[in-house]
């Protein structure tokens, strides 16, 4: 019997990283009832699937990833795991659906960077070199990195020509063309704001501020940049 399965015993378990992933998953899984557990049993999944794909077993790696996603399916870690294995096994379509899949899950600039950068990978698999070159800086738009700065340089390099956007409107078209979003998912959003605001008035405010920090970063809105302002955080 494995650690899940001991764990579960028939039950829904779900293993949160903090407060506001118990709303989310409220909202986009729900079902049946299910119990929170304070073990972080997902990670110790991920940490056991990083182990085997630092060993070049891959399909096993993938595997106990899907383990951890049963436990948490919110947890970015994971997913962003389970993005690297799909591309190192070219498997283009589950690398796009787990791209997909996360996507309501985002709420950081991290987050959303992360989301941009899979989804560069799959289209500079599928043979789409400006899209590809798009989403990758676009993630850096939200969180700069070296990955996607050498994925976009690999890419001009390869096909000897530079890739310019004019304007962040012409950047955001080519994006739009292929139905990829813009931003957070509004509904994901709008939980944030509520729980940073229920959290407030519970005076629980490292945490609310926390959560709002995520939003204004994402959103800079004036009302939660104002909050944020009267609490010296910005």
């Amino acid at each position: 019997m494995t650690l899940y399965e001991k764990e579960c015993q028939g039950k829904t378990i779900f293993s949160p990283n903090h407060l506001l992933e118990i709303y989310l998953y409220q909202y986009y899984i729900g079902g049946e009832e299910f119990e929170v557990t304070d073990m972080k049993i997902h990670a110790l999944y991920r940490q056991l699937a990083d182990n085997y794909s630092r060993k070049d077993r891959a399909y096993e790696a993938i595997a106990i990833c899907e383990k951890s996603l049963a436990i948490n399916p919110l947890d970015i870690e994971t997913r962003s795991e389970l993005a690297k294995l799909y591309r190192r096994t070219g498997k283009l379509e589950q690398l796009l659906k787990t791209a997909e899949e996360m996507y309501p899950f985002c709420y950081t600039i991290s987050d959303l960077s992360r989301y941009y950068r899979i989804l560069g990978e799959y289209y500079l698999g599928t043979y789409k070199p400006e899209v590809s070159v798009a989403a990758y800086t676009y993630s850096n738009y939200f969180y700069p990195t070296e990955t996607a700065d050498k994925e976009i340089l690999f890419l001009e390099k390869a096909l000897n020509k530079k890739f310019a956007f004019d304007n962040i409107q012409e950047l955001q078209n080519t994006l739009k063309n292929e139905k990829i979003p813009l931003n957070g998912k509004s509904e994901t959003l709008g939980l944030l704001y509520k729980t940073g605001m229920l959290e407030l008035e519970k005076n629980n405010t490292e945490y609310a501020c926390y959560l709002l920090m995520f939003l204004y970063q994402l959103t800079k809105d004036e009302e939660v940049g104002k909050i944020l302002k009267k609490l010296k955080l910005v």
